[in-house]
């Protein structure tokens, strides 16, 4: 492994890292129970079918973006990758929203829903920051 790939998994972790603390100590503080890692957290019904419904769509145009990028001429590789993340940033956003929409009318915990919205902010702001700061310029 070279030097950029480690300074680039190095930064990962660290962000990683930086999100799990973040979440820890804000479900500490506002007294809320900690989610299954890879689990369907649905609050009800609703929430599943609302939750599905996004996967399926983004599934669908994350398979059309992918036919696309391979059968056409496409040059400008930024464009390709920036497809991908502005798409992804857009699941994550979504799904996160329709989860604190769903966390703030139905859960138990009131506080739930701040946890959540908390951490999504956090998330694409990281995102955000290692994007355009093409990870801090180890891309260069």
């Amino acid at each position: 492994m070279d030097n950029e790939t480690l300074k680039i998994v190095v930064l990962l972790l660290i962000f990683t890292g930086i999100i799990l603390m973040f979440g820890y100590f804000m479900r500490k503080i506002l007294k809320v129970e900690r989610k299954k890692w890879f689990s369907y957290n649905h609050v009800n019904d609703l929430h599943k079918k609302i939750d599905w419904s996004i996967r399926i769509t983004f599934t669908l145009i994350f398979i059309t973006i992918s036919y696309y990028m391979t059968y056409s001429d496409v040059h400008n590789i930024d464009w390709y990758f920036d497809m991908w993340v502005y798409s992804f940033l857009l699941f994550i956003f979504l799904s996160e929203s329709v989860r604190s929409v769903m966390e703030w009318k139905y859960a138990t915990n009131p506080n739930t829903y701040i946890v959540t919205v908390a951490e999504m902010v956090l998330i694409i702001v990281l995102v955000m920051i290692i994007l355009k700061t093409h990870f801090f310029n180890l891309l260069n």
